[in-house]
């Protein structure tokens, strides 16, 4: 299994390419303004792709999946966040908190992280977690935005923290470099540090 990173200059988005090299079969998470750079390569390399994953509704995350419409790829979406879609699928697959996804020899698992947004998830897949904007290697995601909510992205940090520590944080975002792992944010990420204490939690994200 292959996992490729796209990176937008524009807001510094990451979007990824999940490939299976033995069957050729793919799936991307927030294509946003890379749409058109990961469907060349999945045109060039002749890949089947199987589904579209948004970890939330924002339009930096969204923006191009309207361009994999008539892909014949499914479209995961949550429903709490499509209020916030610049364009809103005609048929799109509705996530569920624990829902596994069969696209490769292993499932990836849907996460329920709302927070960010309402809608926000993570996807784990073996030991890798696209975190979206739920979660960023020293930080976490914003909380003024509709539809956030500071009091639900703690619950949900206090959620990820509990994941084994070895899995490998994917963010949605090239924000101090947009990787890490889930032992080194809960022993430095202030975000980590504080979500034991609600009051100093808040304080510190706002």
């Amino acid at each position: 299994m292959k996992i490729k990173t796209y990176r937008s200059l524009r807001m510094d988005n990451l979007s990824y390419l999940l490939l299976d090299e033995k069957s050729g079969d793919c799936a991307v998470i927030d294509p946003s303004w890379s749409s058109k750079e990961i469907l060349s390569e999945i045109e060039k390399e002749e890949l089947s792709l199987k589904a579209v994953l948004l970890t939330h509704g924002h339009y930096d995350h969204s923006e191009g999946i309207d361009l994999f419409e008539n892909r014949n790829a499914e479209i995961f979406l949550a429903k709490e966040d499509l209020f916030l879609l610049p364009y809103a699928p005609k048929n799109p697959s509705f996530l569920e908190d624990g829902k596994k996804i069969n696209l490769f020899e292993e499932p990836l698992t849907c996460i329920h992280t709302p927070g960010h947004s309402p809608g926000s998830y993570c996807f784990l897949f073996k030991k890798t977690l696209f975190t979206g904007d739920t979660l960023f290697p020293g930080c976490c995601g914003r909380v003024d935005l509709p539809g956030s909510s500071p009091k639900e992205l703690r619950k949900s940090l206090i959620k990820i923290s509990k994941l084994p520590q070895d899995i490998e944080i994917l963010s949605g975002h090239f924000y101090n470099g947009g990787k890490s792992d889930i032992k080194t944010e809960t022993e430095t990420n202030p975000c980590f540090l504080n979500i034991n204490d609600e009051d100093a939690f808040i304080n510190e994200i706002l």
